[in-house]
């Protein structure tokens, strides 16, 4: 009854190790109710948060960036068409640490991955949290452009993203 003032339902908080695992049965009866599932991951515990995040089969994924470095699991994410939601400036400011190990930020290796089956991430833009932030979508237009990826290939992820959500 609710699917005509939902879309879905977001998975965020902080993350721990083993946090989404317990959720599966809510998640599950969630799923019933609406169409589309988004989760945050691997932005504060390493790729094990990723894992668990698969199992639960998101349309959508937020930040990635502990698991940047995983061939496999970001093959899995192409090759199932999930979204990644990509948030420079909460990756900047909450994870200086992470982003400092790499020398740069994971969006510039997402931009260029592809998968054994030649599939690439469908990238997307997010601000996060634009109140504790103080940034806007733009803002994550112009350093995801600085990072390499086109704002062509940003609105082609984001109208299939649109799509997905409202003609699933």
């Amino acid at each position: 009854s609710y699917r005509s003032s939902f879309l879905g339902i977001d998975v965020l908080g902080l993350e721990t190790v083993g946090d989404l695992p317990p959720l599966r049965n809510v998640i599950s009866y969630l799923r019933n109710h609406f169409y589309d599932l988004s989760i945050h991951a691997s932005e504060q515990i390493d790729e094990q948060g990723l894992r668990d995040a698969l199992n639960l089969e998101p349309n959508a994924l937020s930040h990635l960036t502990r698991a940047a470095k995983n061939d496999e699991l970001l093959s899995q994410v192409a090759d199932k068409g999930i979204f990644v939601e990509i948030c420079t400036t909460s990756n900047y400011l909450v994870l200086p640490a992470v982003i400092q190990k790499h020398g740069y930020h994971p969006l510039q290796d997402f931009a260029q991955f592809k998968s054994g089956k030649g599939n690439r991430l469908q990238l997307c833009l997010g601000s996060d949290d634009p109140t504790s932030f103080g940034n806007t979508i733009q803002d994550e237009y112009q350093e995801a452009n600085k990072l390499g990826l086109t704002t062509q290939r940003i609105n082609e992820a984001a109208k299939q993203r649109l799509d997905s959500l409202y003609n699933p």
